[in-house]
């Protein structure tokens, strides 16, 4: 069960993909986030993934609502979903069928994409930026994250909260 896993380990997400996702309203939160986020880009990141082919990685997919959201909006990219859950990745196949979803057991990319996109992910770990420096070696243009801001209490789940200046203006060859 979910609550014999230590929290947000591989075990305890595909146990809560399983019995309690949909109970909680995931994936109605994962569409809502995602449709803001894309509502919300600046112009300028608006246009550049209009402009041509571009590769979108949706990292933390979960059932692929965001994917499918993404391509809807950007038909002109092609957009996969990442997920260490093999539950999620399984239901995302499924419920949002049509796209790449990839399973990654550790969460890991194994290729470069031009925009990688996580919403409502990084507030899970203790120490998010030593994620988002692994997404950013395999970001090729456009880092995109959707977290919460100054989040307290934390939620249960959440191990990092959220400010301005939780993100550096600078950080590898990104601004």
């Amino acid at each position: 069960s979910v609550n014999d896993a230590p929290v947000n380990s591989r075990p305890w997400w595909d146990a809560y993909f399983q019995a309690t996702w949909d109970a909680n309203g995931g994936s109605n939160q994962t569409l809502y986030f995602m449709q803001t986020l894309v509502s919300h880009l600046p112009a300028s990141e608006k246009e550049y993934l209009k402009a041509g082919f571009r590769t979108i990685l949706d990292w933390g997919c979960a059932f692929g609502e965001g994917v499918s959201t993404l391509a809807q909006s950007f038909p002109n990219n092609q957009v996969a979903g990442l997920d260490f859950a093999q539950a999620a990745i399984d239901e995302a196949g499924v419920r949002n069928a049509g796209y790449e979803y990839i399973w990654s057991e550790d969460g890991a990319i194994n290729r470069n994409f031009d925009v990688i996109v996580t919403s409502n992910c990084l507030e899970h770990f203790e120490t998010p930026l030593a994620v988002v420096e692994q997404h950013l070696a395999c970001c090729n243009s456009l880092y995109i994250v959707l977290a919460p801001y100054n989040e307290c209490p934390l939620h249960p789940q959440h191990r990092a909260q959220f400010r301005v200046e939780s993100f550096p203006a600078h950080y590898r060859d990104f601004t």
